[in-house]
């Protein structure tokens, strides 16, 4: 861990390679919220969505609600734990919540984490 994040290989490229770019968005967003941001409170967001694709050029910082606003309109696919040939594919995390009958953070957390009790879930996108 470091600053209390998970040291994920994402985050660790992004600071070493975009150090300057995160201090540029960290004063912009002072000056827009009056809020204080920090390595340790920001988030990596992959642009292309790809999860795996750790380039430089494909991370960006972003703010947890940016980056969740960004996620919503992400096609989706979630399945039962132990059920993954029922899966059901969703155009969007809101429609996905919809459905669920539960909140978009919920299914955030069931796509990122993947720690849900009952479900699991990946992006299509």
């Amino acid at each position: 861990m470091l600053m209390n994040k998970n040291l994920l290989f994402h985050r660790v490229v992004a600071l070493v390679f975009h150090r300057k770019q995160m201090d540029k968005y960290i004063a912009e967003q002072f000056l827009k919220t009056g809020i204080v941001w920090t390595f340790a409170t920001l988030e990596v967001d992959h642009i292309d969505f790809n999860p795996k694709n750790h380039c430089a050029n494909n991370l960006q910082f972003l703010t947890p609600q940016e980056n969740k606003q960004r996620s919503n309109s992400r096609p989706c696919r979630i399945w039962e734990i132990g059920k993954k040939d029922a899966e059901t594919e969703y155009r969007s995390v809101v429609a996905a919540a919809k459905e669920m009958r539960c909140s978009d953070t919920t299914v955030h957390t069931i796509l990122k984490n993947n720690t849900h009790k009952k479900w699991r879930g990946e992006y299509t996108v």
